[in-house]
């Protein structure tokens, strides 16, 4: 970006937060946690969406922990949002810049799902399956018919959650459903040069690339194929 060449920092801040979602599904996202990590905190944390964009972007990497740290960032945003439209106002986080910056209207309203389908994600790669079936539950409520691609994520990770789990006709179905969204018309699958993957079905791998790009197989691509993974005996997922 040339605004983080010319250390623009408040406009590579809002630039990223508009683009983090297609940046996802076209680039690794190493460069896309390298390009965040060079906005200074005090931005970050100022931006509820840039905080989940930059949260899911470590949990595509492995990094746990600290994606779950700025997911609670945006969380604590939501809270003072919804107590100030009660009436009550209480101050943000002693730790985040005064005023909560906004640029997307669009994802910030989408953030209580966004944030649930990051928890599951999150969840699924501990191993904490109740966790996991609750947020891949919660996601799906809120995510709206007209985003296939989120809703097939949020299904395909509770398909994830019910296999492990050893209920294998649950799996079989929301799994497949999950699958079926993802490669729908609507939505794209573009490759990603740095996959987050777990082994299992039988030596077979399910990918997830990157945040909401990431639900494929390597089974030629085709979702009637990858439903059948679920039939397999269960092994270990987690690394």
């Amino acid at each position: 970006l040339h605004a983080l060449a010319g250390e623009d920092f408040d406009r590579a801040a809002c630039l990223l937060e508009r683009a983090w979602r297609p940046l996802n599904r076209t680039l690794s996202v190493g460069m896309l946690v390298g390009w965040m990590d060079r906005i200074p905190d005090r931005l970050m944390r100022a931006r509820p969406v840039l905080c989940v964009g930059y949260a899911w972007a470590l949990l595509s990497t492995g990094e746990m922990e600290a994606g779950e740290r700025w997911l609670q960032a945006a969380e604590r945003w939501l809270a003072t949002a919804r107590a100030r439209q009660a009436g009550l106002e209480t101050p943000p986080d002693a730790t985040q810049a005064p005023g909560m910056v906004v640029v997307d209207d669009e994802q910030f309203r989408a953030l209580p799902a966004t944030i649930a389908a990051a928890h599951a994600y999150r969840a699924q790669a501990l191993g904490n399956l109740e966790s996991a079936v609750e947020y891949s539950r919660q996601a799906l409520e809120l995510v709206p018919e007209h985003e296939p691609f989120e809703r097939g994520v949020a299904s395909a990770l509770l398909g994830l959650a019910y296999w492990e789990s050893g209920n294998l006709e649950s799996a079989h179905r929301t799994f497949a459903h999950g699958i079926e969204k993802c490669a729908s018309p609507a939505t794209t699958w573009p490759p990603s040069a740095e996959p987050l993957s777990w082994p299992g079905f039988c030596g077979r791998r399910v990918v997830f690339a990157t945040p909401f790009a990431s639900m494929k197989t390597r089974c030629n691509w085709q979702p009637q194929r990858a439903s059948l993974l679920c039939q397999a005996p269960r092994t270990s997922m987690r690394v």
